[in-house]
């Protein structure tokens, strides 16, 4: 074997495995497709039910209630809170939506509205006291009238209806029995100790 023949060689061994390599791969590629096929679905295909339940649609802002502050469009999707911040004078208010809705701090709020920011910083906590009263009011007001729809009225136990009990016999309804029957507070008299 001379060095053009071992060269030639060397030269098949090269394009056998090239050959089989794309051979391989082409065979893989066509596997692949040929699953993904199998498991999708062009969206041509299906119907008009099917895409609707993939479909999602975006419902920005729809029942947003919005404020105004400081040329700044202000949304609050929440009905609860918005009722609460519809009750706060205008300079609360505003106080509110910026520190919580814009991050705005005590200083940057107290430069925009010209005051000071110890003013700024004494409306916003009792704004949120308020706050917080109003919503709980409101809240426990939600609660009972859903708790009222969701269970019945409880049937009325004979203590209900008739009033308090005020005595209950024990054993055989003659003596109290226990602790504070008659023996025991007569030995109690009798032995000091």
């Amino acid at each position: 074997m001379g060095p053009q023949s071992f060269e030639e060689h060397i030269q098949h061994q090269f394009d056998s495995y090239c050959k089989k390599t794309l051979k391989l791969t082409a065979r893989d590629c066509y596997h692949r497709i040929k699953r993904r096929g199998e498991r999708e679905i062009v969206l041509s295909e299906l119907f008009e039910q099917d895409l609707a339940e993939l479909a999602v649609t975006d419902e920005y802002f729809k029942d947003a209630y919005t404020f105004n502050v400081l040329g700044y469009e202000i949304a609050v999707s929440d009905e609860l809170i918005a009722e609460a911040l519809q009750t706060l004078p205008a300079d609360r208010r505003d106080i509110i939506l910026l520190s919580y809705f814009l991050d705005l701090n005590d200083r940057e709020i107290a430069q925009r509205l010209n005051l000071v920011q110890r003013t700024v910083n004494y409306r916003r906590t009792s704004t949120l006291q308020e706050l917080k009263k109003y919503m709980e009011g409101n809240a426990n007001e939600q609660n009972t009238e859903q708790q009222k729809q969701q269970y019945p009225p409880a049937p009325v136990s004979p203590v209900q209806r008739y009033g308090n009990i005020t005595r209950v016999s024990r054993g055989n309804g003659n003596l109290p029995s226990g602790r504070h029957s008659k023996k025991h507070l007569s030995r109690k008299r009798n032995n000091p100790t």
